[in-house]
């Protein structure tokens, strides 16, 4: 792996932007880079300023195999001076402008990166549309496209990505080069060094940078949604969030599929706890990345009874089962361990053995369902969850409820993963065939 990318940005004790998410980038993306901090700080809180050791270092580091600079304008005159003075080392050059930060605590460099001409050298530019009142204030009324197109003629830079720009909800990140105008709009906020650092790694001939910057907004979008959030505005990006999501779905279905296995291997326990609606195993996703119904697998088509055995009729996938789903989601609620779900069929002689396996057990009344409540599609299951669950104060190993008119009684066994769940199960259908061969 090439070393062919210096990283210069501040090193930021909340994670939440900085040489760490740079960093993060590289070792996703599996590039080779050298990350050098020229801060320390928390936050809008400057702990440290490293200029002068790290214009030192600089002086002494060869820059013969380094093509691309990705920068954060956050620096002293000086640096980015010495800056200026090399950037022609680089092929590609990328930087984010810290605004606000440099309007903080280096005031005067806000002056040589505007009007001075420093952002000509830079082949990318990206900037945060909080951070336009430190250019232009008179900008801020005009449209996004205008604004950017101002900007742009203003620095004097290859490309200019202005991010953030909030219209109707939505925050657009506009990219402008040359006349060429794109506008993308995101439900979310986009951090402009995770961008910044994904921008200057991928970017090589031939790619297109709007393509690029797609990329790196579903990148920025998961690593947000999955991130370790501090509180209502700051989150720990998690990169790795793609690949954490792929590995726990397949992690899902294989522990689904050994479970149901299980069950088949095991029909002549099974098949006398199959219900009339047949039955089936759910499994969900792990928080924090269960977010809905369609986060939960189980078998399309259910396990069915075949003759004297028990049979899954496909195997596992996401959103197969939306009954069980439901049930899940309102559980997890309460208690986000217990992430799996079968039922099996309702009858005094399976509770009985419930109760004598020491199997924590509740109930709910179908016949006490309000009725604003059932006229709303799905909402009837979680409802009878909701009630059964504070009724004992907490997550129990079986629900329970008798039925209503059109709807068969049904018991629901909770447990951790399915194979907590399957035996579960197998104990009771062990209990019940011990006491056939006692009668």
């Amino acid at each position: 792996m090439n070393m062919d990318t210096l990283i210069l940005n501040r090193y930021d004790l909340t994670l939440t932007e900085g040489l760490t998410v740079d960093l993060d980038v590289c070792k996703f993306l599996k590039s080779g880079c050298l990350g050098i901090p020229t801060a320390v700080t928390d936050g809008d809180i400057l702990l440290s300023d490293l200029s002068t050791d790290l214009l030192k270092y600089l002086s002494k580091l060869s820059l013969s195999g380094f093509t691309k600079l990705r920068l954060a304008s956050f620096a002293s005159v000086e640096l980015l001076k010495y800056l200026g003075n090399i950037i022609n080392c680089f092929k590609l050059k990328v930087v984010t402008l810290d605004l606000r930060l440099n309007s903080k605590h280096f005031s005067d460099s806000i002056t040589y990166i505007i009007d001075d001409g420093f952002l000509k050298y830079f082949d990318i530019v990206v900037m945060d549309f909080n951070d336009l009142s430190y250019v232009a204030k008179d900008l801020s009324s005009g449209s996004l496209s205008k604004i950017a197109e101002a900007l742009y003629n203003r620095f004097g830079c290859g490309n200019l990505l202005l991010i953030n720009y909030i219209r109707d909800s939505l925050y657009y990140n506009a990219l402008y080069s040359n006349g060429e105008y794109v506008e993308l709009g995101m439900s979310f906020r986009c951090s402009k060094d995770l961008v910044g650092a994904y921008l200057t790694l991928k970017s090589n001939p031939g790619i297109k940078l709007v393509d690029l910057l797609r990329d790196a907004l579903n990148l920025c979008k998961y690593s947000f949604e999955f991130g370790l959030r501090l509180n209502h505005e700051l989150v720990i990006p998690n990169v790795y969030s793609t690949i954490e999501l792929d590995a726990e779905r397949y992690k899902v279905v294989s522990e689904l599929s050994e479970a149901v296995k299980l069950l088949e291997d095991n029909s002549d326990l099974v098949i006398n706890l199959t219900p009339k609606v047949q039955m089936n195993v759910a499994y969900a996703l792990p928080k924090p990345f269960f977010t809905g119904l369609n986060d939960v697998a189980a078998i399309p088509g259910r396990i069915i009874r075949i003759n004297d055995r028990v049979k899954a009729v496909d195997a596992p996938k996401f959103g197969a089962s939306k009954h069980l789903a439901r049930a899940l989601m309102k559980i997890m609620e309460f208690n986000p361990n217990m992430r799996s779900i079968a039922n099996i069929r309702y009858g005094n002689d399976v509770l009985e053995v419930v109760k004598e396996l020491g199997y924590t057990c509740s109930y709910y009344d179908r016949r006490e369902e309000p009725p604003e409540v059932k006229l709303v599609e799905g909402a009837s299951i979680p409802w009878g969850v909701e009630q059964a669950i504070k009724r004992i104060g907490y997550v129990p190993d079986v629900i329970y409820h008798t039925g209503d008119y059109g709807k068969e009684a049904m018991i629901a066994v909770i447990g951790r993963n399915p194979l907590d769940v399957v035996n579960k199960i197998l104990r009771i259908g062990i209990k019940l065939r011990d006491r056939i061969k006692d009668r």
